[in-house]
């Protein structure tokens, strides 16, 4: 287990392979964070970390659960060719810029409930194998604020009606 409180520079991982499980809950790292072709065989937590930089993920793979509730990032994240094994789970994360996905692909769950994303969601490939689950979840981009959600195999977004939330209701294709 790696735990850490506070990284004043950038987190740079690249072609890690780390066996234990990697826990950095509350953590706060004042610049951007890097993970080019990782591999971690075991859970990933980083439950309430704060991000002041970008957040960008290349071609990892998790071998087993992530969990990032309560994160948040001050710029976008970019996730590319990521494969992640377990269950996926950002309950009430807080994106302050664009979320950009292309090519990731979740062999598990996948649940965002409270998830909010303040500017655009792009979401190119992806895949999610498993069920998934999204309430009270948010995306602000392009001046509209919409419902975003997750169903089986599929990322979406859903207009929402101004002032008026909604929660997301799972669509079954």
């Amino acid at each position: 287990m790696h735990t850490c409180t506070l990284v004043e520079g950038e987190v740079q991982v690249d072609g890690a392979k780390v066996e234990s499980e990697v826990q950095v809950d509350g953590a706060k790292v004042e610049s951007e964070v890097q993970v080019d072709g990782a591999k971690v065989e075991s859970e990933v937590q980083v439950d309430g970390a704060k991000v002041e930089g970008e957040v960008q993920v290349d071609g990892a793979k998790v071998e087993s659960e992530v969990q990032v509730d309560g994160a948040k990032v001050e710029s976008e994240v970019q996730v590319d060719g990521a494969k992640v094994e377990g269950e996926v789970q950002v309950d009430g994360a807080k994106v302050e810029s664009e979320v950009q996905v292309d090519g990731a692909k979740v062999e598990s769950e996948v649940q965002v409930d409270g998830a909010k994303v303040e500017g655009e969601v792009q979401v190119d490939g992806a895949k999610v194998e498993g069920e998934g689950q999204g309430d009270r979840a948010w995306a602000e981009g392009s001046g509209r604020t919409r419902r975003l959600g997750c169903s089986s195999a599929a990322l979406c977004l859903q207009p929402s009606r101004p002032g008026k939330p909604e929660s997301f209701s799972q669509n079954t294709k």
